[in-house]
């Protein structure tokens, strides 16, 4: 029996969000992955208020989201839970929000188009 696991990995760094998607693309073969919206926040710091107030420093953050569909057999399923449980995902400056099960094969036929 197949199963379909949707996952969604969110992370401000995208070196390390492709590493390691990378690495489940390679592992389990059919999967897709999609990018989602990138979330961009710009701030200004003014750099001395009270003489100098016009002398500011501009940053932006980026917020990355990827979501992977994932088609498993019953043996890999087993692996895949072991590779979630297993990984620290902070460590690498990725997190794992979502994580919904379908067992329709409707997106299996979906993915392989």
């Amino acid at each position: 029996m197949k199963v379909v696991y949707y996952l969604t990995f969110y992370s401000y760094c995208g070196k390390n969000l492709d590493f390691l998607l990378g690495l489940l693309k390679k592992l389990f073969i059919e999967c897709k992955i999609i990018q989602l919206p990138k979330k961009k926040s710009k701030f200004v710091v003014i750099k001395s208020p009270h003489v100098f107030n016009k002398a500011r420093e501009h940053f932006e953050t980026i917020f990355l989201k990827k979501l992977i569909y994932l088609v498993l057999d019953n043996k890999k399923k087993d692996l895949l839970n072991s590779i979630l449980k297993g990984i620290y995902w902070s460590v690498f400056g990725v997190s794992l929000k979502k994580k919904k099960i379908s067992k329709n094969c409707f997106y299996y036929r979906k993915l392989n188009k």
